[in-house]
């Protein structure tokens, strides 16, 4: 969904707005068409545009563009839009959290460097991070890719909540603030030139949280009911509170997920590590999996429990 703002004092009629999907780069491309919408907007009003999409991968990252088509309009000869340089939007960014536990993990977001180029060349990666207490890794700080192409490169981001050389109150500030990491993409020019300084292709955004490590369990599910536990994995004590989600998707009597069935998520909220509530209505099927996904709070990390089947 986009919003569109019409900042002057006509309406316009029939705008079209178009939206794409790239994967996480730091290029432009290659743009997959997901459809486009039409609709008049007041003067100085917002709507809302949209379209439809379902990710080819659970676990991948997609920046999602809208561009609104050059507007003119369609009953007026001579009235166009005045400013088109305000036509695009990208949501080139997403959040992980590191979770400190023994041994922590490291949060892990792949992104790929483009190449603008019809030949050839080397592309760098350049990454910058705002928080002290945070490390950043790359595999790869350069790559050689095809003109016109793109290639990965993992980003690692470690928190370094109880690690021998740092201070007692990192916690605090871990716990408060996230690492806000870019990757920029530097393409060196693959043909002589006399400038020859690297070109910027692009970039991307990630922010990193941190958090204790936790662990979600389902301890009774079923296809109008759930209810779990969520625990800290290490020996500090305390008990984790914020919220939970349930899926419940139709799945046959083996436990395989039907991908045009039925699906019910419910929200619910984790008081002292626990956790159990009925959805607003029942599974419309016989048989379904259901799993539960703590969305983490200040200072605990998100984990999601392992599916488990319920059947009516």
């Amino acid at each position: 969904m986009a919003k569109v703002r019409n900042s002057g004092d006509l309406l316009c009629k029939g705008v079209v707005v178009d939206f794409f999907a790239i994967e996480f780069t730091t290029g432009d491309g290659p743009m997959v068409p997901l459809g486009s919408d039409t609709h008049d907007i007041a003067p100085n009003a917002v709507q809302e545009f949209t379209a439809g999409w379902t990710p080819p991968s659970a676990t991948g990252h997609y920046c999602i563009v809208v561009r609104i088509r050059l507007y003119q309009d369609p009953t007026v000869a001579g009235v166009f839009e005045t400013n088109i340089y305000n036509n695009e939007a990208r949501t080139n960014y997403t959040r992980f959290v590191s979770a400190s536990a023994s041994p922590s993990t490291r949060a892990v977001a792949q992104v790929r460097l483009a190449n603008p180029f019809d030949e050839s060349t080397m592309v760098h990666a350049v990454v910058h991070q705002t928080h002290p207490y945070h490390r950043v890794y790359l595999d790869h700080r350069w790559l050689r890719v095809p003109g016109g192409s793109s290639l990965p490169v993992q980003v690692f981001d470690e928190a370094l909540a109880g690690f021998p050389d740092t201070p007692g109150t990192v916690t605090e500030e871990l716990w408060g603030r996230d690492n806000h990491v870019s990757i920029e993409g530097w393409a060196d020019l693959p043909q002589p030139a006399d400038c020859g300084a690297p070109t910027l292709t692009g970039g991307a955004g990630i922010r990193v949280g941190a958090g204790r490590a936790t662990v979600t369990r389902l301890t009774e599910a079923s296809l109008s009911f759930a209810e779990g536990t969520v625990d800290y994995v290490d020996d500090q004590g305390g008990a984790p509170e914020g919220t939970v989600l349930v899926v419940v998707q139709e799945s046959d009597a083996t436990g395989v997920i039907d991908p045009i069935g039925d699906r019910v998520t419910a929200q619910g909220t984790v008081h002292n590590g626990v956790f159990g509530f009925e959805y607003e209505r029942r599974l419309a099927a016989e048989h379904g999996v259901v799993q539960a996904h703590f969305l983490g709070a200040a200072g605990a990390a998100p984990s999601e429990s392992a599916p488990r089947r319920a059947d009516d």
